[in-house]
């Protein structure tokens, strides 16, 4: 009894989730849209008389092909395209201090053997993931929805059972209702959001109060150990140090030269920030004490 009762209280907490409305909505305009396009009828008018005479085990195999390639490849494609034009712009936004991204928290964890840094980085990422499988609900709930209004405007085919209800509901009254209105508009605020956060570990960061000084002993080992070569690093960075000086006075800050060996040096030992310029990071700030 205990047991039946734990199962349907965890099968409720899972229906309250938001993905658990996400994925019900992907499958209803999914199933709206399939009947639509493959016999010209709405879900809203499927009845058991209509599904003895209409469906067979081919229709069935076409659904399950076409809900895997959807949201399988197409949307996982789709979702892609989007993070790559759209997200793209925050990848470089500066940092406060305190703030690490997720794969240097990781570099750094693995190369100081720290398994509490690297288990925040693990915390960290779990979240990203939870939020892409959102985003990617949300993007293929987007993409069937806008099928459907297409069908109604353009295609003359039935404009499928949500648009219908919401073209009838604004038939009735007028105009759309007030509770429409404000839900729709809750909906697409929730719906932007999540489609234009960024989920990957370059763009994301933590919060680790003195992150940076806590990694300057190690950044010492590095040269007391051979790990790198003091008077080369220096004499890189004060190249780079120089050449940004030089340019923040004449016309503002250098970009970065892949054919200069002081720069690339300085990169590859991330002395300076990845963002296209040859601000220096924390790494190379302190390291600049000693030029």
């Amino acid at each position: 009894m205990s047991s039946s009762v734990g199962g349907s209280i965890e099968f409720h907490d899972r229906l309250s989730k938001p993905n658990a409305f996400l994925f019900m909505l992907v499958v209803v305009l999914f199933s709206d849209t399939f009947l639509t396009y493959r016999f010209g009828a709405s879900l809203y008018l499927v009845d058991y008389e209509w599904y003895e005479k209409s469906l067979n085990i081919g229709d069935f195999m076409l659904y399950a092909l076409l809900f895997s390639f959807y949201f399988g490849v197409f949307i996982p494609f789709l979702l892609a395209f989007i993070d790559a034009r759209i997200t793209a712009s925050k990848r470089v936004v500066s940092m406060g201090d305190n703030y690490i991204r997720l794969y240097r928290l990781r570099l750094d964890s693995i190369v100081e053997n720290n398994q509490v840094s690297y288990l925040a980085y693990e915390n960290k990422v779990d979240e990203l993931n939870k939020l892409e499988a959102t985003k990617k609900l949300m993007l293929a709930s987007v993409v069937l929805l806008l099928a459907q209004i297409f069908n109604y405007f353009f295609s003359g085919l039935d404009s499928g059972f949500i648009v219908s209800c919401c073209i009838e509901k604004v038939k009735q009254e007028g105009v759309v209702p007030l509770f429409l209105r404000l839900l729709l508009l809750g909906i697409s605020f929730w719906f932007y959001y999540g489609l234009t956060s960024a989920t990957d570990t370059y763009t994301n960061t933590i919060y680790i109060d003195d992150y940076h000084k806590r990694l300057e002993p190690q950044w010492l080992k590095e040269l007391e150990i051979g790990l790198l070569d003091r008077q080369e690093l220096l004499n890189h960075l004060k190249n780079v140090i120089n050449d940004n000086s030089h340019h923040r006075f004449s016309n503002g800050s250098r970009e970065y030269d892949h054919q200069n060996k002081s720069h690339k040096y300085c990169k590859r030992y991330s002395l300076i920030l990845n963002d296209g310029s040859l601000s220096l990071s924390k790494k190379g700030e302190f390291y600049s004490k000693y030029c």
